[in-house]
């Protein structure tokens, strides 16, 4: 039996809404080249915040058949450029928004704009040119993300001794 990790990624609003990867280089290098300020088609609908969502799941080949298992859903980060706190306690976060320029059926451009960022919305708001979490503020080594990854390597190695095979 042979078994591996399969890491997931999902947005509501972006093209690729779901993507797979079998290595955490290969999640990396997607999540810094994943462009949230690409134009897109007039679609009447609001694209809403640009969030993304990180899961995992496991892959086993059993008998020559392969079989995966539901995926396990981490945190929920906002993509921003940079973020300002109040001194009352709520936060604007610089993200992309939509623009609307010129007839209906050209592009709709995305350029930053601050928002009220409600702090329920999301786990951690995130750069992504960086992959730096920007909020909540916490220590240099324990982002959201790089728990997240630690937690599926350690649960990875724990899934990938399967007995009776």
């Amino acid at each position: 039996m042979q078994a591996n990790s399969v890491y997931v990624f999902k947005t509501p609003f972006y093209t690729p809404h779901y993507k797979e990867f079998y290595s955490l280089y290969d999640l990396k290098d997607f999540l810094q080249r994943f462009n949230f300020m690409r134009s897109h088609k007039n679609t009447n609908i609001p694209t809403g915040l640009p969030e993304f969502r990180l899961g995992y799941r496991v892959g086993v080949v059993i008998n020559g058949f392969y079989y995966k298992s539901d995926v396990k859903w981490g945190p929920r980060f906002i993509v921003a450029k940079s973020i300002r706190e109040e001194k009352n306690g709520d936060i604007f976060a610089l993200v992309p928004m939509d623009i609307v320029h010129g007839d209906e059926d050209s592009n709709i451009r995305r350029e930053y704009g601050e928002i009220k960022f409600n702090k329920s919305a999301a786990d951690a708001i995130i750069d992504l040119s960086t992959l730096k979490q920007i909020w909540p503020k916490r220590h240099k080594y324990a982002n959201e993300l790089e728990r997240f990854l630690k937690q599926v390597i350690k649960n990875t190695k724990k899934t990938t001794r399967v007995r009776g095979y």
